[in-house]
């Protein structure tokens, strides 16, 4: 029961995180460029705060310009507006109000853009009507900015990606997949056999039975196991020699959005498509056309209703080995994306993890055990707000807790399975 009472703490914990993901995307300056204007006098201050940039450098503020299409570092010299040039910091950083007079505003309000841009621009060479711009540019994102191409691209499915349809602001794009997450957690909470109350209950006289008995409570009982032993794994690794690497620097709000927007798109990736999708299949083969969707959301339910136990037993081998190889493909493709070759047991073995909870679970569970290691642990890391580090260190310390008592959980559980095998029964003559 103390175990149980630590997995909703953790939940609990990890709820709270939906209000500091809109704080964050909303309220909270986690850009490289941030900028807000002010009435002055008939025109306007701008406030700009900014960090990145080299140092003691010469960058020009520019409100609204136009890159070539063919090349972003090619910016047309007669577009948008040079509004002042500033130098940065010994840190590269800007903190300065810049004035913009009441004919410029003028002119930015009717240029017919919407939302606005500010940019920091380095020009390095002019060449004709356009300028080479340095690679430290940057621009001001905030939550009416545009999504970029990366971001909106949610029709990205393996290592495969699709050209969007939609044109949304980030914050309406991350307010929809925000949505999203919570009626997953919703879904978690209440199944997929008992609901987290009722899985309490049965603790109490089932054990570890009545845990494993609610989606949300079997995740949250993962995560810590998966998160603390992807983390020594890479340790280990990062002592022999074999790097994990990181991702290039990347501004920190479209980094969270992309966070936000990972678990949903790698899940279908990489768990529905290799697995589900075989699942719909061997049950469409027995013209079970109805569960062989429902089997997309939960593969082992809709298998085991359909199949005789023999049956069954050869689906699952099937299901294992999908779910081995698409964690192995995921691990790869996270190496094709940029990190080292570390990356790909580190991807892998949590691959694993995502893969397992999906065939006995479902996609919610999947899905949040997934949006647990990028959206929760980046709002963390992409922030410097005193309030939610403070948060986080009790955050780290339950799951710390929570990860060596599911560990023994899952030594307990595995160790009933082996003593359930043929190898460890008494033999009969």
């Amino acid at each position: 029961m103390i175990f149980a009472v630590t997995l909703v703490v953790l939940i609990a914990l990890t709820f709270i995180t939906f209000a500091f993901g809109a704080y964050t995307i909303f309220n909270h300056p986690n850009s490289y460029v941030v900028a807000k204007t002010t009435s002055a006098n008939g025109g306007a201050s701008l406030s700009i705060a900014a960090s990145g940039f080299d140092n003691n450098s010469l960058r020009t503020v520019w409100i609204d310009p136009q890159f070539s299409s063919s090349n972003p570092f090619l910016l047309n010299e007669s577009s948008g507006f040079n509004v002042t040039v500033i130098r940065t910091d010994s840190a590269g950083n800007i903190n300065q109000n810049v004035s913009i007079s009441s004919l410029q505003l003028q002119s930015i309000r009717s240029d017919g853009q919407n939302p606005h841009e500010v940019w920091i621009i380095g020009v390095s060479s002019s060449s004709g009507t356009f300028v080479n711009v340095t690679s430290d540019s940057k621009e001001n994102y905030t939550a009416s900015s545009m999504g970029s191409t990366d971001t909106t691209n949610f029709f990205w499915i393996s290592i495969f990606g699709f050209a969007s349809p939609f044109n949304a602001t980030l914050g309406q794009l991350f307010i929809a997949v925000w949505t999203v997450y919570l009626l997953l957690f919703a879904s978690a909470l209440n199944g997929p056999f008992r609901s987290v109350i009722g899985s309490m209950k049965d603790t109490a006289s089932k054990g570890l039975d009545g845990i494993l008995s609610n989606s949300a409570m079997a995740t949250f009982m993962v995560f810590p196991v998966a998160f603390w032993g992807s983390e020594l794994l890479a340790l280990l690794q990062q002592n022999a020699g074999i790097p994990t690497g990181s991702l290039p620097q990347a501004d920190p709000l479209l980094q969270f959005v992309e966070l936000s927007l990972a678990p949903l798109r790698e899940e279908i990736g990489y768990r529905i498509i290799p697995i589900g999708i075989v699942a719909m299949v061997l049950l469409l083969s027995r013209n079970r056309i109805k569960d062989a969707i429902l089997a997309l959301w939960h593969p082992s339910r809709y298998l085991k209703k359909n199949d005789s136990v023999e049956r069954y037993r050869r689906d699952k081998i099937i299901m294992y080995i999908l779910i081995g190889a698409s964690a192995v493909i995921f691990g790869a493709a996270h190496v094709l994306h940029g990190w080292d070759i570390g990356k790909l047991s580190q991807a892998a073995a949590v691959g694993v993890a995502f893969g397992v909870l999906y065939y006995r679970y479902g996609f919610a569970a999947a899905v949040l055990l997934h949006w647990q290691f990028d959206y929760v642990i980046g709002i963390y890391t992409g922030t410097s707000n005193g309030i939610i580090l403070d948060v986080f260190s009790y955050y780290v310390l339950v799951t710390e807790v929570a990860a060596v008592a599911s560990t023994i959980a899952l030594i307990i559980l595995l160790v009933r399975k082996l003593r359930g095998a043929a190898i460890f029964k008494a033999p009969t003559f």
